[in-house]
């Protein structure tokens, strides 16, 4: 017995009252007087108790009374019931089995009074416990007579009791041993007691009655195994408490290792002592290997699920999420998947509301139909608070048995593709505007020609009148402002005849800065920031002088009321994820030139469309809205690209970005040479166009130039046929039915290896600058021409050596 001691202070003897009353009580000895506390703690003993109990006051004092009796007495039990019953009658009585110190028992009839009081809680009970073993013993001992008669109903019961425990017993032992799961017991030192037959075949023997007295380190079981069960056997009754589901491993005889779910318990007897174990255990060997291969499954689920680019999430029928992969993780902001378990969208704090509602409405929606939906475009707000666009698509989950459970879903980001085919859209659409301006601006060059070219003729026949002179003047200044503006569709439509040059952008722009001083006003700031060892580039000085000018009125218009324009120019190398956000980029290094402004700045509406011929912001009469498109275009024929970054009233910025050159490259330039512009020379002209050939014949007979004319490839080849004499120079348009002017120039060249070639044409992109034969340069004039420069040309080919500037292109 053991119990935590406590201290009280006592009255002290040098009161008389309790010195006399102490001498008083401890004159009786024949019983237990002593004093204990509301609690039940002992707070005086006395000689009496003493005598019966044999401990000495320092022993006792400070213990409960329990420390008395024996654990599992009646009494001990319901001592606090006692005290109770005690303080509120002031009197309990009671008998029970009493402990000396010696161990010895004797049984005491015990009575607890409580002093008299104004139903307050006393501060001390009095208890006396007297002894009446042998009362008890007289009690206990039974009559002769009654004796034999019980004796003989004893007998008679004990031999039904046998019997019914033998039957017991087998019967116990037929379940035991038909339980499928084994189950065994064991003594204190671990040596088994008995089995059943599924726990004898496990561990090799024939009949359960084999392993009686054996331990586990007689059993085919390693050593380590052995000492493994009886240190869960020891723990499990040291501590008097089960252990559930330990994982054991069992050799069989065979070799075979089996894995089993061991449960053990303590074993008691009858006054509650712990005698041994008893364990069952099942060969969860299978069982293990089939939960490891469905983790190792779903681990490899889990790691295909996390490695797939889109994102893959499972709801229930209230779209509350049930999973999802780590790309939906990571764009919810969650560090784990688990951590979105249990949530909604609308639990998503950086989701608009509307949002929200518009995928749970979708989830509703492909529940309620049982139909699944595929590549819903939506639009998805980020932490961050950047919104990207998905294609999501969604399909109903369902169970066993049919049921729609929830949705399964994926989407993948969308944002950059999205980009990409409205820039290729936008391209798409300017290439048609395009192709639609170039076939404008030609048919407008074939009429442009007539008109610029017999303004010419009249101009010398009308010398004498000045009206007339000041008449076709002025049909003259109308067609060059015509051609004006059909070189700016050419421009934009890169058709147009560039004259590429290795250049520093640095002098251009520099060049131009004065002329833009005088075109901007002076309450507009002109900055330029220009990098001192810019790379060179490859462009027509003067179509980039375009550039510069169109692009800086834009800037000039965007700020009426002045402002800061600012040029800058700098190198720059782009990569691949930049490149992909520009149709035709390609990574490498380029020279960027920048113009930006502080004006009004545009819409979105407005900068998709800046680009577009005709297109502008500006009132009636103050612009033709090809500034923009001409840049475009040139930029486009360049080899180059621009982007536009602009807010309303944040103003803009444009920047071409042109790819850089090696500064040793060179280009080769054609030279025009001065000559005499008349000549005796046979010339074949090949135009569709008859009043473009009916000028150019009137202009080169009137020089004296020998002229064969056709209106077609097959009508030039016909008429060269039955011409015996020599051709000097073939004059053909570039595109004509049935033969083209490139297929009319090689098969002319066939038989008359000498005759030279001017190809002519309102475009510019049918013609290379090399003939792919003879690898020799090629000889071009873009309509509308004057014949001026028609008459230069020739002399420029004819006068120059043979072969050297003719050819005829692929």
């Amino acid at each position: 017995m053991s119990a935590q001691r406590k201290v009280f202070a006592l009255p002290s003897n040098a009161d008389p009252a309790v010195a006399a009353c102490r001498t008083l009580i401890d004159c009786v000895t024949d019983q237990a007087l002593f004093l204990i506390d509301a609690e039940g703690v002992i707070r005086q003993w006395f000689e009496g108790s003493k005598r019966l109990f044999g401990y000495q006051p320092d022993e006792v004092v400070g213990l409960h009374l329990s420390y008395l009796f024996p654990k599992k007495s009646a009494f001990c039990k319901c001592s606090s019931q006692a005290l109770s019953n005690a303080t509120r009658a002031g009197r309990f009585t009671e008998e029970s089995w009493c402990v000396r110190s010696d161990g010895k028992k004797f049984w005491g009839h015990i009575t607890l009074s409580a002093p008299p009081g104004n139903g307050e809680q006393p501060a001390y009970l009095a208890v006396v416990i007297r002894d009446e073993s042998e009362a008890k013993q007289l009690e206990d001992t039974p009559d002769p007579r009654e004796q034999y008669v019980d004796t003989v109903v004893e007998q008679r019961a004990r031999q039904k009791a046998e019997e019914e425990l033998r039957r017991s017993r087998e019967t116990l032992r037929a379940v035991v041993d038909n339980i499928p799961i084994a189950v065994f017991w064991k003594d204190r030192e671990c040596r088994y007691l008995g089995c059943n037959a599924t726990a004898a075949a496990y561990v090799g023997v024939d009949r359960p009655a084999e392993i009686v007295g054996k331990t586990d380190f007689d059993l085919p079981c390693t050593p380590e195994e052995a000492r493994y069960f009886q240190e869960c056997d020891r723990r499990v009754m040291e501590n008097d408490r089960p252990e559930y589901h330990i994982c054991e491993s069992l050799r069989l005889r065979d070799g075979k290792v089996l894995t089993l779910d061991t449960t053990k318990v303590p074993l008691h007897d009858t006054n509650g002592n712990v005698v041994g174990v008893v364990g069952i255990f099942e060969d969860v060997t299978e069982r293990k290997r089939n939960a490891e291969a469905l983790k190792r499954s779903q681990r490899m689920l889990h790691l295909v699920m996390d490695n797939i680019p889109q994102g893959i999430f499972w709801k229930d029928r209230n779209s509350v999420y049930l999973g999802c992969n780590r790309v939906i993780c990571r764009a919810l902001g969650f560090d784990n998947p688990e951590q979105i378990i249990g949530k909604t969208d609308r639990d998503m704090p950086f989701l608009a509301p509307s949002e929200a509602e518009f995928f749970i409405a979708k989830d509703r929606e492909v529940m309620e139909h049982r139909r699944p939906q595929y590549h819903i475009i939506e639009p998805f707000t980020l932490p961050d608070g950047r919104t990207i666009w998905l294609s999501t698509s969604k399909i109903p989950l369902q169970d066993e048995d049919g049921n729609v459970i929830g949705i399964l879903g994926s989407w993948e980001d969308i944002t950059e593709r999205r980009a990409l085919e409205e820039q290729l859209r936008h391209s798409q659409k300017m290439e048609a505007v395009g192709q639609l301006a170039g076939g404008i601006a030609h048919d407008f060059n074939n009429l442009l020609t007539v008109i610029l070219g017999y303004s010419d003729l009249l101009m010398s026949s009308v010398s004498a009148d000045a009206l007339a002179r000041d008449c076709v003047s002025e049909i003259r200044l109308a067609g060059e402002r015509a051609a004006a503006l059909t070189r700016q569709l050419l421009a934009f439509s890169r058709k147009q005849m560039l004259e590429p040059k290795i250049v520093d952008i640095n002098e251009i722009v520099s060049a131009s800065e004065r002329m833009l001083r005088r075109l901007i006003a002076a309450n507009i700031r002109i900055t330029t920031v220009l990098e001192p060892l810019v790379s060179r580039v490859r462009v027509d000085s003067g179509q980039f002088e375009q550039v510069v000018l169109n692009l800086s009125i834009n800037a000039r218009d965007a700020m009426p009321h002045g402002g800061e324009l600012t040029i800058t120019t700098r190198n720059v190398a782009l990569d691949e994820a930049f490149c992909r956000t520009q149709r035709g980029a390609k990574p490498g290094e380029y020279i960027a030139f920048s113009v930006r402004d502080n004006g009004c700045g545009m819409t979105p509406e407005v900068k998709a469309r800046i680009f577009e011929p005709f297109f502008t912001t500006k009132a009636p009469g103050k612009g033709t809205g090809l500034g923009l498109a001409t840049v475009y275009g040139i930029v486009e024929q360049s080899s180059g690209f621009i982007t536009v970054e602009s807010e309303p009233g944040a103003g803009a910025e444009f920047t071409v970005y042109l790819p850089a050159v090696d500064v040793a490259e060179s280009i080769v330039e054609m030279k025009e040479h001065d000559a005499a512009l008349r000549g005796n020379e046979t010339i074949m002209l090949v135009e569709d166009e008859e009043c473009v050939r009916k000028l150019t014949k009137s202009v080169l007979e009137s020089q004296g130039y020998t002229l064969l004319e056709a209106s077609n490839g097959l009508e030039a080849l016909q008429t060269t046929e039955s011409y015996s004499y020599p051709i000097h120079l073939l004059i053909t348009d570039v595109v004509m039915p049935e033969v083209g002017g490139r297929e009319l120039a090689r098969r002319m060249r066939d038989r008359r290896p000498l005759m030279k070639v001017l190809f002519v044409s309102g475009y510019s992109d049918q013609v290379v600058t090399t003939d792919d034969e003879t690898n020799e340069s090629i000889t071009f004039l873009q309509k509308p021409f004057s014949p001026l420069t028609l008459l230069r040309k020739l002399r420029s080919i004819l006068d120059a050596r043979p072969n050297l500037s003719s050819g005829s292109p692929r």
